[in-house]
């Protein structure tokens, strides 16, 4: 019988402070082990390698405004054609009783 797949208890999301900790001690060439004996000792050092892989660039910020702006553009696109649907529903209603 095998054992369901479980997430470790103690994962935890990165903040943005440890992700500013970890891009400035990659630009300092600091390796990975180094940065999780010393720095961020709570993270293994493969966690730390595929932050830095994955996560931490200097985009990283722009991409999540850019995120950000998108679902709002979304938002007020999903509004209007709410806006629409109703006004079409409308005018429908007032030509059906005439």
């Amino acid at each position: 019988m095998t054992k369901p797949l479980t997430r470790p208890l103690d994962r935890q999301r990165w903040s943005p402070e440890e992700d500013a900790l970890l891009a400035r001690l990659r630009a300092e060439n600091v390796s990975y082990a180094e940065i999780s004996k010393k720095h961020l000792p709570h993270r293994s050092v493969r966690s730390i390698e595929l932050r830095a892989l994955t996560g931490v660039h200097d985009s990283f910020d722009s991409e999540r405004v850019n995120r950000a702006k998108l679902i709002e553009a979304n938002r007020q696109f999903v509004k209007a054609i709410n806006k629409l649907r109703e006004k079409v529903a409308r005018r429908q209603a007032t030509g059906a009783r005439a």
